[in-house]
């Protein structure tokens, strides 16, 4: 009897042990399952909560919008002034070249504000854009939904994308076939230096210097004149820097050949002390013939010596016609002077500038190289 009652004292503790486990399993398993509910809640509004933040919007429009198959729309969306010597073809060009690069933003310092987040976009760190952000509701955790208010190219971009153009004062100068217009000439009526002594017996040949700004992309330039496209040079080692030389002229050129090298001649003899002086000074008017009797000479080294000479070279370069009436050019000698006891070769460079006056050509200035 005894026993029966400690048996069944045992089984009716076993039962609420059984009972027990059943109850902190179930307990456990509702617990576990609103745990696993709260923490999809709360990532579900750290989700929200970061979507909601204007940096992690910006970041998403750059992957997004911000690549080669979707330059249209950007050029669509440009809300900045285009330069008056540019159109939306430049703006794709530019974001062609741009927008495959390491592209990265920044609040835009000054502008960007928590209603109204804005943004600079770079491309391997040079600016390329300007994004601002506007909202345009909420999403379900009542949180900002942000979208693109307006995107700006090119009114920001400065002196990084800015051209220089030299050319002469009456050319006829074109930016992306758009003439170039007063207000962006910096510097007008520069004198040609070589040229700049001629003013009494002709007009005087000029360069104007033409300064844009925010251009998007390499322009086309274009200079004209007198009906004759001049040459462009691009400065390789000045950014943006672009020459359009006066033209030269072939037939001028062969015409005065055999006059510049004779000048050549009767100078280099003149400072060795085998030339005349009024030779020399028959060739010439203006700067020129007041300079030459000034010229260093070498005569007095080879004074007492007997001495023979020979033109080894006679060359004329960068011949550069101005007008009807100016032109200048480079030459070039080697006078070879032999006396008893040695030789020497006198590599000289000069730059001559030739005016016409009835009907004649002279040197009217000159300068040693």
């Amino acid at each position: 009897m005894i026993e029966d009652k400690k048996s069944d004292r045992r089984y009716k503790k076993k039962r609420r042990l059984k009972g027990y486990w059943k109850f902190l399993a179930i307990y456990s398993g509702v617990l576990a399952g609103l745990i696993v509910i709260g923490l999809i809640w709360v990532y579900g509004l750290l989700g929200a909560y970061e979507k909601g933040m204007p940096d992690v919007a910006m970041d998403n429009i750059i992957r997004t919008q911000f690549s080669s198959e979707n330059i249209d729309n950007l050029v669509n969306q440009n809300a900045g002034e285009i330069s008056p010597y540019e159109d939306v073809d430049n703006v794709r060009k530019y974001l062609e070249n741009t927008v495959n690069g390491n592209l990265t933003f920044a609040r835009k310092s000054g502008e960007y504000t928590n209603d109204s987040p804005v943004y600079l976009v770079k491309s391997d760190d040079k600016n390329i854009a300007k994004v601002s952000l506007k909202e345009t509701g909420k999403n379900r955790r009542g949180f900002s939904v942000w979208a693109v208010d307006a995107v700006t190219f090119g009114e920001f971009l400065g002196k990084d994308n800015a051209i220089t153009i030299t050319a002469p004062s009456d050319a006829v100068v074109t930016i992306n076939g758009k003439q170039a217009g007063e207000d962006i000439i910096r510097e007008q009526g520069v004198p040609v230096e070589i040229a700049k002594n001629v003013g009494d017996y002709v007009k005087v040949p000029c360069n104007n210097v033409y300064r844009i700004e925010g251009l998007m992309a390499e322009p086309e330039i274009t200079a004209v004149l007198n009906g004759r496209q001049l040459e462009l040079k691009k400065d390789e080692s000045a950014d943006g820097t672009y020459t359009a030389a006066y033209p030269s002229d072939d037939e001028l050129l062969a015409g005065q050949s055999d006059n510049i090298k004779n000048i050549n001649i009767e100078y280099g003899k003149y400072i060795i002390n085998k030339g005349s002086l009024t030779r020399l000074k028959s060739y010439m008017t203006g700067n020129a013939k007041k300079y030459v009797s000034d010229i260093p000479a070498v005569w007095a080294f080879l004074w007492g010596k007997n001495y023979t000479y020979e033109f080894k070279s006679n060359e004329i370069s960068n011949f550069v016609k101005y007008s009807d009436d100016c032109f200048s050019c480079d030459v070039h000698f080697d006078l070879y002077v032999n006396w008893n006891t040695g030789d020497k070769t006198y590599d000289t460079n000069l730059s001559y500038v030739f005016v016409k006056q009835s009907g004649k050509w002279y040197l009217a200035d000159f300068a040693i190289k």
